[in-house]
């Protein structure tokens, strides 16, 4: 586990900038436009913004997938360079082994953890098995498990590799509503078991603001952070589902959207005028 020294920032965002090179030789597009942020040691953050703005761009960056193109990030007060244990990612399309049962799909997680025993890799295997309500389905392969399910498979082996910082990219989007809100609760509560910090992706403004303890809006593209929003400071630290039917959240679930629909006319318009002057 990374160390963090005395008044370093956890993760520290510093005025990164992204391009990327656009197809046919026309050119580059930016995708992020100096952007900067810090994140504290257990916090939940989630990224919000029109589609397409360069949220999960950033969150790639932070995770080493990508490299930004000026700025820097760091984690515990070390530059992130690549991927590696420290940063554990959970996408959106179900990331499981279909060849590994349940059981060995978590394990699988262990498997750059140094000086674990075998008695010490089965007692953390069925300890996240049992964190995320999958005790049972040990011997299951995951083509006999359900969306909701591999989900929570995918969550389970991402916390086994024990990361600094969770980094979760729309985990729950192809979700029904139903194993959706289920999810949001049992997140928050292996949160507040396993005090990981955490940067949640989402296009979903009731999601957003149900989990988070900070949501950045960004901008349309290329991304800025427009606006932070505090939500412990409207909403309860601890929630449920009931808080979802509050006007405190209704109220700022509103607000947040407000904002993003006004990016996504931006898009749209700039999206008009760039087949317009081409045409």
């Amino acid at each position: 586990m990374a160390e963090q020294a005395a008044g370093e920032h956890f993760l520290r965002i510093d005025q990164v900038t992204k391009w990327f090179d656009a197809p046919k030789g026309a050119g580059s597009i930016k995708v992020i436009d100096d952007v900067s942020m810090t994140i504290e040691d257990g916090d939940l953050a989630v990224f919000v913004g029109p589609s397409g703005c360069g949220k999960t761009t950033l969150m790639r960056i932070v995770a080493g997938l990508d490299e930004p193109s000026t700025g820097t990030v760091s984690l515990a007060g070390e530059t992130i360079k690549g991927p590696d244990r420290r940063k554990g990612v959970v996408f959106q399309s179900y990331s499981s082994f279909p060849w590994l049962n349940v059981y060995d799909n978590v394990k699988f997680g262990l498997r750059f953890r140094e000086g674990i025993s075998p008695k010490q890799a089965d007692e953390i295997t069925r300890h996240y098995l049992d964190l995320v309500g999958l005790a049972g389905f040990e011997k299951f392969y995951v083509n006999k498990i359900s969306g909701g399910m591999r989900q929570r498979l995918a969550l389970a082996r991402t916390l086994a590799a024990d990361p600094d910082i969770l980094l979760m990219d729309e985990p729950f989007g192809a979700l029904d509503a139903q194993n959706r809100e289920f999810l949001q609760v049992q997140l928050l509560d292996i949160r507040e078991r396993e005090r990981k910090t955490i940067i949640f992706v989402t296009h979903d403004v009731d999601e957003a603001v149900f989990l988070a303890e900070r949501v950045f809006i960004f901008s349309a593209r290329p991304a800025t952070i427009i606006e932070e929003v505090r939500v412990n400071e409207t909403l309860p630290a601890k929630r449920d589902l009931k808080v979802k039917d509050s006007a405190e959240f209704l109220h700022l679930r509103n607000r947040i959207q407000a904002v993003i629909r006004t990016q996504a006319r931006r898009t749209e318009e700039e999206m008009f005028r760039a087949a317009a002057s081409s045409a």
